[in-house]
């Protein structure tokens, strides 16, 4: 007959103690006000490491998309831009005219 083994005492007492759930974390600049005043600067620190872990992340552009998507966007304004200054016109000169039509019949 095999001898039976018992669980160490570490083993067993974790094994009895029920997980505690984790507390959500803020993210972001919440996290750092939230924190008591004698950590601000702990805090502070934690969110520029966060912010430095996600900007690794960034998928960056090439120098060609930059510069290829500056190109749309600045042909774009332009359009609108004209566009809007297009319409700015007729309303000014329609207005211009009802006006000179009524202060000469009035």
């Amino acid at each position: 007959m095999a001898p039976t083994r018992t669980p160490s005492k570490q083993t067993a007492q974790t094994a009895r103690q029920p997980a505690r759930p984790t507390p959500p974390r803020l993210g972001g600049w919440a996290s750092s006000r939230a924190a008591p005043l004698g950590k601000q600067g702990a805090a502070l620190g934690n969110y520029i490491r966060e912010v430095r872990s996600e900007l690794r992340k960034v998928v960056w552009p090439t120098r060609r998309e930059a510069l290829n998507l500056t190109a749309v966007t600045l042909a774009l304004s332009m359009l609108v831009g004209t566009f809007l200054g297009g319409v700015d016109f007729i309303f000014q000169e329609t207005f211009r005219f009802l006006l000179r039509t009524f202060a000469a019949g009035g």
